[in-house]
């Protein structure tokens, strides 16, 4: 391989800028900044609830907040029995954060999978929660608004661990019972 002639006639102007920026950048590294999240809340750990229709099926019962790596800075939101295991959760306003460490902030986000399912998937993503200013604590536990939720759904899933879902608001549970592998849950909070 032969080195870089800076003063070859055939380069293109916009690798001398690429060239140069990489170079400085070498140098002087610059600092990036991070997603940070300011607790507007106390911490929590989310516990599940079963609800009514559920009740069947206690190995939903009383799970906490847990991650599955799936990528880069995701995770699908799961479950573990042992609290000391679980992530603790916060608000900053209205997005939820997970308490996973200083360095960056961990966002909860509902996926919508196909706008015709009957549920989606959770996730925690690293950075942000791309504007998902829904949610909040109230008399059921965990509550989003200003989205299609209808609640929580609990299944055993790809992961070989419960798995968190929400319910599309367009899908009557009476008419879309939870498969024989969920559970319909509320999220309650619990002081750290």
């Amino acid at each position: 391989m032969s080195p870089i002639n800076m003063n070859s006639a055939k380069m293109p102007f916009l690798n001398y800028i690429g060239f140069f920026c990489l170079t400085i950048l070498a140098f002087f590294p610059i600092p990036l900044a991070r997603a940070s999240s300011s607790q507007t809340s106390a911490s929590y750990r989310l516990r599940t609830v079963l609800k009514p229709t559920s009740y069947g099926k206690p190995q939903f019962a009383n799970l906490y907040l847990a991650a599955f790596h799936t990528g880069a800075g995701i995770s699908d939101v799961t479950f573990t029995h042992d609290a000391a295991e679980s992530y603790s959760v916060h608000l900053q306003g209205s997005q939820l954060f997970f308490d996973v460490g200083p360095d960056l902030a961990w966002g909860m986000m509902l996926v919508t999978v196909h706008p015709y399912s009957a549920w989606g998937t959770v996730e925690m993503r690293a950075g942000d929660t791309m504007g998902q200013d829904v949610f909040r604590f109230g008399g059921t536990g965990l509550e989003v608004h200003g989205f299609p939720v209808l609640g929580w759904l609990v299944c055993d899933w790809w992961h070989g661990v419960p798995q968190l879902f929400w319910r599309n608001m367009g899908y009557d549970i009476d008419r879309y019972p939870a498969p024989a592998g969920c559970a319909d849950v509320t999220l309650v909070q619990e002081a750290v």
